[in-house]
């Protein structure tokens, strides 16, 4: 209890200070397919499309599917 109420109370008073000015809003997509799994193109090209629609982030969550190599490797 003594936990939650200070969790809690941290939490509000960080939210009080950050002005409107200071306030950041990410746009992302943490849920999709890609043709691997049960969506309908590429990991490339539905990371293509999020970039040129604005999006910050993006993670691709295919089902039963691990990939790698150096096609998904970071530079």
């Amino acid at each position: 209890m003594k936990t939650k109420f200070l969790l809690t109370t941290t939490f509000a008073l960080a939210a009080l200070t950050l002005s409107a000015e200071d306030a950041r809003w990410w746009k992302g997509n943490l849920h999709t397919h890609s043709l691997w799994s049960d969506g309908d193109d590429y990991p490339e090209m539905i990371a293509d499309w999020y970039r040129s629609s604005g999006y910050h982030f993006l993670a691709i969550s295919d089902h039963n599917v691990l990939s790698g190599g150096p096609a998904l490797d970071s530079p």
